[in-house]
């Protein structure tokens, strides 16, 4: 079984700044996983770890990119609880929502 989960948010930020914040290692550990590596290209790895003081709540995503457009669009590879996913982020400057 497949479905589609689509969400729209307006945030307070340029797309440039946004993409940086989803795609630079430095710029995702400042809000989202305590260590990243990131190389935001077609085929480019992505992983995520997370580290907690209670251990057993560590993990990670390993995870490959499978379409970038500077500043306009992410998509990647992520597993879901043993499900393989894919995750598409589309950026446009308010006013310019695209489909």
């Amino acid at each position: 079984m497949s479905h589609e989960v689509k969400q729209t948010m307006k945030l307070n930020a340029k797309p440039e700044k946004v993409f940086r914040a989803l795609s630079d290692a430095a710029q995702l550990v400042k809000w989202f996983p305590s260590k990243a590596e990131s190389d935001p290209r077609p085929d480019g790895r992505l992983r995520l770890e997370w580290e907690f003081k209670e251990t057993e709540k560590n993990g990670f995503q390993e995870s490959q990119y499978t379409n970038v457009i500077e500043n306009e669009l992410l998509a990647y590879t992520w597993d879901a609880s043993g499900q393989a996913t894919e995750v598409t982020i589309r950026l446009s400057p308010d006013g310019a929502a695209r489909s």
